[in-house]
């Protein structure tokens, strides 16, 4: 027998015996997994304290730049950092039934003007 639904796990079972009428199964639901990394497109060290949106929710990275989230439904997601002395980043994730790991490389904000090189 297989029962499934829409952003849970499938169940594939044998029943040993034939199955009354009526039946409660429990399904559990998909759990993504995000670990990401954010760094300084410039330097490659990692950033502290950045803020990170993903779907409504806040996250705040740790000393090595790293923030973990765990979302109920595999799917595409707005992930949205915000850093002092950075510039923005907005990028689309792909949150698979399995664990994920993303490294964001974010730029510096720019500050006074530019120098034209020729």
């Amino acid at each position: 027998m297989l029962v499934a639904a829409e952003r849970y796990q499938r169940l594939v079972f044998k029943p040993a015996r034939p199955l009354g009428r009526h039946q409660e199964i429990l399904l559990n639901p998909f759990r993504t997994h995000l670990k990401g990394q954010v760094v300084s497109s410039a330097s490659g060290k990692p950033i502290a304290n950045a803020h990170i949106r993903l779907d409504g929710e806040v996250y705040t990275t740790d000393p090595e730049g790293e923030f973990t989230s765990q979302k109920t439904a595999p799917g595409y997601y707005l992930l949205e950092i915000k850093a002092p002395g950075f510039q923005a980043e907005k990028t689309l994730v792909f949150l698979e039934e399995r664990p994920s790991r993303r490294t964001v490389k974010i730029h510096p904000a720019f500050s006074g003007e530019a120098t034209p090189t020729l």
